[in-house]
């Protein structure tokens, strides 16, 4: 997560060598848990 517009997260992920960002709905997205979180 990148940062904030409005309501939606903006996500950038790597594929491959190019960047791709997402602009995602919080609905769409789920909370890992994972040792590092806390």
């Amino acid at each position: 997560v990148v940062g904030k517009r409005g309501r939606a997260y903006i996500l950038e992920m790597k594929d491959g060598n190019k960047t791709k960002t997402f602009f995602v709905t919080p609905e769409h997205l789920v909370k890992l848990n994972y040792e590092g979180n806390k």
